[in-house]
């Protein structure tokens, strides 16, 4: 279970009740960002501990189906977003949800909203209630009034185009990488001094692309996130906020290698 760094906050957010009624998330793909979106909704309504492809409760179906109680989704089938669209969202959750904690809607591309529709929304966004969260999706954010977006928490959701060779993976290199995330995660947990050891001499040598260490990243958050559920401890969470912070600086002309040292070093900190 693998999610945009902006999101993989965001759930951590919602985990430590830091979370906003409403959210602005700008794109430049809104059908990779309203996927993205489900599935934190997913992760976030799971009854247990969330996988991709998960059978063990209904709700992941429900939410592939459009047959959610508790989730609206509104997209657009024409030129305008009509106040009827909005009338559906309040008429919908004017009782608390049954099969999810949150009742929670989605409106794709907001700046469709007519007039109507606009002071609809702009009055159910300004009196809040508990356990309703919003989500509005837009690659034109500056076409949303300014009334609106006052009121919305922002996250961005920016997409590389699919034929980006640099991200491109083959299956061996991620099943090394694989294999050296869980080396990286026994060693963790067993307090292996030969950690800094295992970082020169093997992690630097058999990762030689920033892809390789996103990746890598990526895994070992993916191990501490699934966990979160399972252990009271709250050590796992401070590793996922750590790690998530160095997956955003790989956003960044960063020394890569300074930047492993870094992470381990920060890492061991988090035992003492």
């Amino acid at each position: 279970m693998i999610l945009d760094v902006a999101l993989q906050r965001l759930l951590n957010n919602y985990r430590e009740n830091i979370f906003a009624h409403a959210y602005l998330v700008e794109t430049n793909n809104i059908d990779l960002a309203l996927n993205d979106i489900k599935k934190f909704i997913k992760i976030i309504s799971c009854d247990d501990t969330y996988q991709d492809e998960c059978n063990k409760c209904n709700i992941c179906h429900l939410i592939d189906d459009n047959a959610l109680p508790s989730l609206i989704t509104i997209i657009p089938d024409g030129k305008v977003i009509k106040k009827e669209n909005i009338e559906v969202i309040k008429s919908s959750f004017a009782l608390k949800p049954i099969y999810t904690k949150n009742n929670i809607y989605i409106i794709v591309k907001p700046e469709l909203m007519n007039d109507t529709a606009y002071n609809k929304m702009l009055k159910f966004i300004e009196e809040p209630e508990d356990n309703i969260i919003g989500f509005f999706i837009s690659s034109n954010k500056d076409k949303i009034a300014p009334t609106i977006l006052s009121r919305l928490e922002s996250i961005r959701l920016y997409y590389k185009e699919t034929n980006s060779s640099d991200e491109c993976l083959d299956s061996s290199i991620i099943d090394k990488i694989d294999d050296i995330s869980k080396n990286i995660i026994d060693k963790f947990n067993n307090k292996d001094v030969k950690l800094l050891w295992y970082n020169e001499n093997v992690i630097k040598k058999e990762l030689t692309e920033r892809a390789h260490i996103i990746y890598l990243f990526r895994s070992m958050l993916n191990y501490y996130e699934s966990s979160l559920k399972s252990e009271t401890s709250k050590s796992n969470a401070k590793k996922c906020k750590l790690i998530i912070k160095y997956l955003e600086m790989l956003n960044y002309n960063v020394n890569i290698s300074l930047l492993l040292d870094s992470f381990f070093v920060e890492m061991e900190q988090i035992y003492e």
